[in-house]
């Protein structure tokens, strides 16, 4: 679990530091991940990181229950609802492999 979450905090860090030349035109970014206890923590990377760039970060978060099938139908959809989704590691095969993920 500790691993997981450090392997998390770090990608959506990396994630966050890169993007800000990226995103810096528009502003806003969303970021989907589910309500779970560890995600807190990603809340203050997304404080930090809109202090630091000044791109205004919004957070939408579900369920953990009703995470996956709400990810995948934006996902199916080719929707444009996230510009990140923090996704479970148990989905890179099937994500991988529809192509959703970059």
């Amino acid at each position: 679990m500790r691993k997981t979450m450090t392997s998390m905090l770090a990608g959506i860090g990396l994630v966050l530091a890169c993007g800000t030349s990226v995103y810096a035109q528009d502003k806003e970014l969303t970021i989907f991940w589910a309500e779970w206890d560890p995600a807190n923590y990603l809340q203050e990377l997304v404080n930090l990181y809109e202090a630091e760039s000044g791109v205004k970060v919004t957070v939408e978060t579900t369920p953990w229950p009703d995470f996956q099938t709400k990810a995948f139908t934006e996902f199916n959809a080719k929707g444009s609802a996230y510009d990140m989704v923090v996704g479970d590691s148990q989905w890179i095969g099937a994500a991988s492999e529809a192509g959703h993920y970059v």
